[in-house]
């Protein structure tokens, strides 16, 4: 088996893209052709007048239509998730996730109960010196 490489136009200078207007510059791409940056971890492609990013992490991402479900949704409705599916909802009267309670403090001893005496009073008389 031959040791043949396939190699797609590459660059590792940050920020460079391709271009699609001057077939003379190094960086030209015909369309349907990849082109590589290296640095930035972006592929890009090109439709014979523009090019574009393909792949995940896209700095721009154009979209027409979502369907979750087999529906696009309707007018107020966003996409939301339980964790499970991705499912269509209303977002009036909407609430996001709460989270999680968090940890109950320290309550704290309870305190010494105080003396419980009976109902009746009693009166210390004058002559001792203890009432004024």
């Amino acid at each position: 088996m031959a040791n043949n490489k396939i190699q797609i136009k590459r660059t590792t200078i940050s920020g460079r893209t391709p271009n699609t207007t001057n077939s003379s510059n190094t960086a030209y791409i015909d369309a349907g052709e990849l082109a590589i940056n290296l640095t930035d971890q972006k592929v890009f492609t090109s439709n014979g007048s523009a090019h574009f990013e393909v792949g995940s992490n896209l700095s721009t991402l154009t979209v027409s239509t979502i369907i979750a479900n087999g529906s696009v949704g309707s007018a107020g409705e966003v996409l939301a998730s339980d964790g499970d599916s991705v499912y269509w909802t209303n977002v009036a009267g909407s609430t996001g996730y709460t989270g999680s309670q968090g940890i109950q403090g320290y309550t704290g001893s309870q305190g010494e109960q105080g003396i419980s005496g009976g109902s009746r009073l009693h009166r210390i008389p004058r002559r001792y010196g203890l009432c004024g």
